[in-house]
């Protein structure tokens, strides 16, 4: 909105900072499976265990030389699972195993333990696969030198099938969980890679050891957490390349590069002036059909998908629904609409929805400092946590607009509206500015959502994506933004455009009395030191490496 640029404003709902303050992460706990079984198998090999230190020596991925990463490599092919994978994916497997020395005797994995879901793969030493048969713990199987362990659990967060114990001392690499997801995203556990696990277990007959799933409700389950069907997929690819034809060219007719004289700063679309009935229908629907789309594709995140590209997607889409209400209601200052923002219930839709995307803001904030790093490197400007926070903090300040907006019935009634702020936009000439202003977010959350999904399908890399976000962002935005810095240098403009000041300063007004813009900063800043204090209580500590390291716990 272009009166409140340079001072954006709302927020009764930073009442929601309350709601923000996220749970303390749980400590970890040992299953009544697991102290069962330490007592048959001897010392344990817990990541998290005190007594663990002494065994664990886990070797810097700098420290790899080309003889390291080469045996490695060798070992990690060896997995039929992963030999299928893309080089890129390899490569970050491969640098990011934990090197792991055990003695005879220890025991690495519980049956029945839900505690950790890491992957082993056998460097030396010899491991017996422990199970029950005829009420005694027998050798199932036996890991000589080569082989790896520990797959059910990481592809599966099963609890554990069997009991893994060291025969000899001997040497492993650890796959964690968290790499793992990082490296190789969902959609890259293909159904030939579930077939050939499938068939593995099938052929080694240990399907026992599992609690209750039969090999073919394993399957089953590997199915339904993989991509979902094609053609699915394809049918909202068409409506969502539909939705942004239409709202592209809702765009075109105010195309027009050019320096305003009225705003004194450059634009791209025509910022002032009347807007046109049909232009401005055009434009509804084109901003309706983007929401719709972004609504469908929360349906189409796999299961398994990262909380950072879930928040992000729902972000876009709950913001984008915000704005296309506000822009369908009379609070927009344009004589077309189709929602009365001043009666019951559409007031409250409206503030609700607003407050709800903010309230997604800070979750995503939250998420950025102390939750998980995998999915980050398909989210543009994310795939680190220093870069990731101030993009989602600003992403959070940038619902502002909407909010305050939707703030407005509460402060005034309608006649009253249309005598101050919407004989101001007449007077002043600026229908289209406002109007582009609100629409050109939903463009936005448009675009971040069709490249990162493009980079998560491997369409495009993460240089091509941003390159062409960015020039989206430039088209989309330049106006407001330019507008924006022609306001803050000339805090008299709006001033000089009508003599209705009343008008002008109506939404500053609305700030300043609802306190807004504090009590949003305020929620920003209380959620992201929550953040840090959970961070801490887990890892006791927060090093430059927490923020720099894509692949970071």
């Amino acid at each position: 909105m272009l009166c409140l640029h340079g001072r954006k404003t709302l927020l009764v709902a930073a009442l929601t900072a309350g709601g923000l303050l996220m749970t303390v992460v749980d400590g970890f706990t040992t299953s009544p499976q697991a102290v069962r079984s330490a007592i048959t198998l001897g010392p344990s090999m817990k990541r998290n265990s005190p007594s663990s230190s002494s065994f664990f020596m886990a070797k810097s991925d700098t420290q790899l030389d080309v003889g390291d990463f080469q045996r490695r490599s060798d070992i990690v092919m060896n997995s039929s699972l992963f030999s299928m994978l893309e080089w890129s994916e390899l490569y970050k497997v491969i640098t990011h195993l934990e090197e792991v020395k055990v003695n005879a005797g220890e025991a690495i994995i519980y049956q029945g333990s839900k505690d950790d879901d890491d992957m082993y793969f056998v460097v030396d030493g010899q491991y017996g696969c422990y199970g029950m048969k005829d009420d005694f713990q027998v050798i199932l199987k036996k890991y000589d030198g080569s082989g790896c362990f520990g797959e059910l659990a990481l592809f599966f967060s099963t609890p554990r099938a069997l009991s893994i114990r060291a025969i000899t001392d001997g040497t492993l690499l650890r796959l964690s969980r968290d790499v793992f997801d990082a490296s190789v995203q969902e959609s890259d556990i293909s159904s030939e890679a579930l077939k050939l696990l499938y068939k593995s277990y099938e052929e080694e007959s240990i399907w026992s050891a599992l609690p209750k799933l039969s090999p073919e409700e394993l399957y089953e389950t590997l199915v339904v957490k993989s991509r979902p069907k094609k053609k699915a997929v394809s049918l909202h690819s068409t409506l969502s390349g539909f939705a942004m034809g239409a709202y592209i060219t809702s765009l075109v007719p105010v195309f027009n590069p050019s320096y305003n004289d009225i705003l004194q700063s450059p634009q791209i679309f025509q910022m002032t002036g009347h807007i046109d009935e049909s232009i401005l229908k055009a434009q509804l629907f084109g901003v309706w059909a983007l929401t719709i789309t972004g609504i469908m594709g929360l349906f189409r995140l796999p299961p398994r998908a990262p909380p950072c590209r879930a928040y992000l997607f729902l972000y876009c889409a709950m913001s984008s629904l915000s704005t296309a209400l506000l822009t369908t209601s009379n609070l927009a200052g344009v004589e077309y609409y189709l929602i009365d923002g001043f009666t019951a219930p559409w007031k409250y839709i409206l503030l609700a929805s607003a407050i709800i995307s903010i309230f997604i803001g800070l979750l995503l904030l939250d998420d950025a400092v102390a939750g998980e790093m995998r999915g980050r490197d398909t989210i543009i400007g994310a795939e680190t946590r220093l870069k990731a926070i101030p993009l989602f903090a600003a992403t959070t300040l940038s619902g502002l607009t909407a909010l305050t907006y939707s703030l407005a019935p509460f402060f005034t009634d309608r006649a009253s509206y249309d005598e101050t702020f919407v004989a101001f936009i007449k007077e002043a000439g600026i229908e289209g500015a406002n109007v582009i202003t609100l629409t050109a977010g939903v463009g936005v959350n448009a675009f971040i959502g069709l490249f990162t999904t493009l980079i998560f399908e491997k369409k495009l890399t993460q240089k091509q994506a941003s390159s062409a976000y960015l020039m989206a962002v430039v088209i989309l935005l330049t106006d407001p933004l330019s507008t924006t810095y022609a306001i803050a240098k000339n805090p008299e403009l709006y001033k000089e455009l009508a003599s209705n000041q009343e008008g002008a300063n109506f939404y500053l007004n609305v700030a300043e009395h609802s306190h807004a813009l504090e009590l949003t900063i305020a929620a920003v800043v209380i959620t992201a030191l929550n953040a840090f204090r959970k961070v801490i209580v887990k890892n006791g500590k927060i090093s430059l490496e927490y923020f720099t390291d894509p692949y970071y716990k």
